[in-house]
């Protein structure tokens, strides 16, 4: 499931082996990661040798150790770019399916209860946006 977790880590790296989940998932839970060395201290989960947690500079191949800011900056330029991504494709989604769903409805709601009909307000397309 896309959780808050997983865009949060999203940042740092990626969980290969599972689809869409944090570092805690990733490493079988909080007490496997080690936050100094950013890795899990075991990188399998059960039987599955295949799932450990990748940073974004050793996807890249960024390995310095004289310049460790330029690992950093990558991971830094991954996250602006998906962010921006997304932040575009949620833009889109509004301006494109449903314009009633901007904003946070709760100015909809208020003028719903008062008696006022908002049928785009409340409606499925308006509802998936959303979400």
């Amino acid at each position: 499931a896309l959780t808050c977790g997983f865009l949060g880590d999203l940042r740092f790296g990626f969980c290969r082996g599972i689809l869409f989940a944090d570092r805690n998932r990733c490493c079988g839970g909080a007490e496997n990661v080690d936050l100094v060395r950013e890795r899990c201290l075991a990188d399998h989960q059960g039987d599955s040798a295949w799932v450990q947690w990748v940073l974004w500079r050793e996807y890249l191949g960024i390995q310095s150790t004289h310049h460790p800011w330029v690992g950093y900056a990558s991971s830094f330029g991954i996250f602006v770019l998906l962010s921006a991504v997304l932040t575009g494709t949620s833009a889109l989604l509004v301006h494109e399916f449903s314009p009633a769903a901007r904003g946070s409805g709760i100015p909809d709601a208020k003028a719903a209860v008062s008696g006022f009909d908002l049928p785009h307000s409340f409606s499925g397309s308006c509802l998936l946006v959303k979400a």
